[in-house]
């Protein structure tokens, strides 16, 4: 383990959660590291992914934050992608009919 780096406590109030710390970087060095934690329902669909073949897609937000000691960091969140819910197309029920449509045409 990196002796410069300190064991970050992970809130359990927030599963697939992160943080992101700025980094002196020189040459190819990241300008960020950090941790990420993953529950087991993003857990569950990175697995599910990789059985079916498809690649690894995942939604991903970040906050600026700062801490009590004034140290700047992002704190970031993951989860699986939003897609909008499967139902099916119900058409409606009209309340009109073509005869009631064309009973009142004045030409």
């Amino acid at each position: 383990m990196n002796p410069k780096k300190k064991k970050i406590e992970h809130n359990k109030d927030y599963p697939n959660s992160g943080v992101l710390f700025q980094q002196d970087a020189e040459g190819k060095q990241p300008n960020s590291t950090g941790i990420l934690y993953i529950a087991g329902d993003v857990l569950k669909y990175i697995l599910q992914c990789d059985q079916d073949g498809k690649d690894v897609v995942l939604d991903l937000s970040a906050w600026n934050r700062v801490s009590k000691a004034g140290n700047s960091f992002q704190s970031v969140s993951v989860g699986k992608p939003w897609s909008p819910p499967e139902k099916e197309y119900v058409r409606p029920k009209t309340t009109q009919t073509v005869k009631d449509m064309t009973d009142d045409i004045p030409f």
